[in-house]
């Protein structure tokens, strides 16, 4: 039979160990089920065997008996009978069994050399878990070499872009902005409108929880940990009972985070500045080098990370190469 949802483990026991192809064991010993043998709660061995036949010949009793076979506290079946009983006792000579209740077979299978069984449980069931929906959980990190500022993402000025892959196809954020909170992030991976309940509509918010870890300090890696837990829809809300996700178990998009900094479309990380308010500097359209209003060793050294204003990407940084100072 169907079972309900959130079965308990004893239902869900009792209805496999239901099947007797997989509890009952047969016997090597006929029953006698006629009428005229079966009294109450004694059963006993066959009397039509070829055996017994020949026996009474010479008064010898070569029938297959219980003991050896059946043991006290087993429990049997007896063909035709749904029913199981336990066994109480053995006789002596091992030719009947006592049980623990009277047996009760239909008129069709009263014969004699009728099978027995003994039932053993197939199964041994335990129940874990709520009844959630199994989520996955995929961490991804933003991370820098020393503190840096919140970058902006208006006008597609954050510091980087997240990728997401699900079910083959692969589809990147705006960028984002450094520090951005949770919310943000888990709104930004909402707009890229993946069909996640499979209606073809625009209506799958709220799939991917995610969490935002770390402050930003050196104990954080100068950076933070986004956490998305693919958690599906919440079904408890009106209008949205019973909708299905695709982010669920091992189907869980893959996270990545890409397109950092200016060079990849986004705005390369702000840390602290010094304004050079005396310094101006000449610069020339695809030129690698600018000349200085001041002598160059005062104010830069190479390795020195700048940004320079009145350029076409005031946001990107360049890595100071090399130095020279002319007289």
């Amino acid at each position: 039979d169907c079972l309900d949802w959130s079965a308990s483990a004893a239902e869900v026991e009792a209805a496999i160990n239901g099947f007797k192809s997989l509890t009952d064991h047969l016997v090597p010993v006929e029953v006698d089920l006629t009428a005229r043998v079966v009294a109450g709660t004694t059963l006993r061995v066959s009397n039509s065997t070829a055996a017994w036949k020949r026996d009474l010949a010479d008064g010898r009793d070569r029938r297959p008996h219980f003991d050896g076979k059946v043991f006290t506290g087993d429990m049997i079946r007896v063909n035709g009978s749904d029913a199981v009983y336990r066994v109480v006792s053995i006789s002596a000579d091992g030719t009947s069994i006592e049980l623990g209740s009277n047996l009760v077979v239909d008129p069709i299978y009263a014969i004699d050399s009728a099978p027995l069984y003994v039932v053993e449980d197939a199964v041994t069931v335990s129940r874990s878990g709520l009844g959630n929906a199994t989520t996955a959980v995929t961490a991804v990190q933003v991370l820098a070499d020393a503190k840096l500022y919140s970058s902006s993402s208006a006008s597609g000025h954050g510091l980087f872009k997240i990728q997401v892959t699900h079910n083959g196809e692969s589809r990147q954020t705006n960028c984002i902005a450094f520090a951005a909170s949770a919310d943000d992030v888990a709104l930004e991976f909402d707009a890229l409108e993946f069909d996640l309940n499979g209606d073809g509509l625009i209506n799958d918010e709220g799939h991917v929880e995610v969490v935002r870890n770390g402050d930003g300090g050196a104990s954080s890696g100068y950076g933070y940990e986004y956490v998305f837990n693919f958690v599906g829809p919440d079904n408890s809300q009106g209008g949205f009972s019973g909708s299905q996700s695709s982010v669920l178990g091992g189907n869980a998009p893959t996270i990545e985070i890409v397109s950092v900094g200016s060079a990849n479309g986004c705005q390369d990380p702000r840390g602290p500045e010094i304004r050079l308010d005396s310094v101006t500097a000449t610069t020339r359209h695809n030129r690698t080098s600018m000349e200085l209003s001041e002598n160059v060793a005062l104010t830069l050294s190479p390795g020195d990370r700048i940004r320079i204003e009145g350029t076409e990407d005031e946001n990107r940084l360049y890595t100071v190469k090399a130095t020279s100072t002319y007289r």
